[in-house]
């Protein structure tokens, strides 16, 4: 997302509606690629931009992750009919709660 510095500011309605995608961070959706990475620094953005949604572009195959997919307030994700697959936190967690810390997003650890 790009605004121009002299827009007026923008509502907390007005943010939710912005998009960001998890290819533009890298994410490849070929079923083998490890995107946890990727997915997590989209998401990250949209939280550190106010809030949004994180949406997948079409792929011929699945989006992979090693890791959990951590997910911070005002966050929504939009799979767009693609399909999430991996391993996930020590082959069972895909998803968990995340929180921001020093500009990073980290697992929340107190969510259950």
């Amino acid at each position: 997302m790009v605004e121009r510095a002299d827009a007026p500011p923008r509502s907390i309605q007005a943010k939710s509606l912005d998009i960001y995608s998890v290819n533009d961070k890298g994410a490849v959706g070929d079923g083998k690629t490890d995107n946890t990475d990727a997915i997590n620094a989209a998401i990250l953005e949209v939280h550190s931009s106010g809030g949004g949604e994180s949406v997948f572009g079409a792929s011929t195959s699945s989006y992979y992750v090693k890791g959990p997919v951590l997910i911070p307030s005002n966050v929504a994700i939009n799979l767009n009919g693609q399909t999430l697959s991996g391993d996930g936190l020590r082959g069972g967690t895909m998803f968990a709660t995340g929180v921001v810390r020093g500009g990073r997003l980290a697992r929340n650890k107190g969510a259950s």
